[in-house]
């Protein structure tokens, strides 16, 4: 969950250093979003029709590069909203349905971008700590199960959100102008969401990780491509939400301007870096995208005298 960053927001005029930075951060957080949206698009499409990876594997990175798509759209209207210091011109503190459906959209992301990337610890986890148990649990229908027990939770959670602050009470969420966006005014809604989507998948990660990492240094085992790729994928996803994680339990105060950049900006980041990750580590999709290019005049024959010769 993106935490709101605790900082004074002064005043903004059309020739201010804030309101400058706003637009420049409330830019990069649009282009981030836009970005994250065709890598995750180009993953996806590669996942589905082109990839070969082992299926466990294969429908780990699927949930993840799902998860990253929905957020990378929270992550687009986010920085419009930031660069208007508004949501979809709405303008007033009063709640409106614009603001609901924005807040519980960005909501159901926040819950799920960090919990999807625990089937694919636990399968790294398996393969080199328990190899033996691997080929047991990690099949097909048990990762499945695995990725539905962290799709669920979030859903639920969307339910009951759509239940108690649109249908029971519907004046809870309102506009602020503060943090440029909507808000759920219950701070026990937050604890919990912090609690169960952000602290609890996060030191399992941070555990099982760690023991890979240790067993992979005292064994000395030859570790494959996709740990790489796993390992890159769970160092980032720490670099871009521990920071906000640790402003929020420490409540720590600090200039407005930098407490955006690590509780929006950085923390946006992750929807991209999976997918390029993705990109770069994976033989197999740089090879479907350089079958895709489009060549340069005069190449093929090129090549065909060449291997004539």
């Amino acid at each position: 969950m993106e935490t709101l960053a605790i900082g004074e927001s002064k005043a903004c005029s059309d020739n201010s250093t804030t309101c400058t930075f706003r637009k420049v951060n409330g830019g990069i957080v649009c282009g981030i979003g836009a970005v994250g949206f065709a890598l995750n698009s180009g993953v996806i499409a590669l996942l589905v029709f082109r990839v070969k990876l082992p299926r466990s594997q294969n429908l780990c990175m699927f949930s993840i590069s799902i998860s990253d798509y929905l957020f990378s759209i929270t992550a687009l209207f986010r920085g419009i909203g930031i660069i208007r210091s508004t949501f979809l011109i709405s303008r007033t503190d009063e709640s409106s349905l614009r603001c609901m459906i924005f807040t519980l959209y960005a909501s159901f992301t926040w819950n799920i971008v960090l919990v999807a990337l625990l089937p694919l610890t636990v399968e790294r986890f398996l393969s080199i700590c328990l190899p033996l148990k691997h080929k047991l649990f990690m099949k097909p229908k048990t990762v499945k199960w695995m990725i539905y027990s962290c799709w669920i939770p979030a859903a639920i959670f969307l339910l009951y959100d759509i239940v108690q602050y649109v249908i029971i009470d519907g004046t809870s969420i309102t506009y602020h102008r503060h943090y440029h966006r909507c808000v759920i005014n219950d701070k026990v809604r937050m604890v919990v969401m912090k609690t169960v989507f952000t602290i609890v998948p996060l030191s399992a990660i941070a555990i099982m990780y760690a023991t890979v990492v240790v067993t992979v240094i005292r064994l000395r085992k030859q570790t494959p491509r996709f740990f790489t790729m796993t390992s890159a994928i769970i160092i980032t996803a720490f670099v871009a939400y521990f920071p906000e994680l640790l402003l929020y339990l420490a409540e720590v105060h600090m200039d407005y301007e930098i407490a955006q950049v690590l509780t929006v900006t950085l923390y946006y980041s992750n929807c991209i870096s999976n997918s390029v990750i993705y990109f770069v580590i994976n033989r197999s999709a740089r090879l479907t995208i350089s079958e895709r290019s489009p060549k340069p005049r005069g190449s093929e024959s090129v090549i065909k005298q060449t291997s004539e010769i």
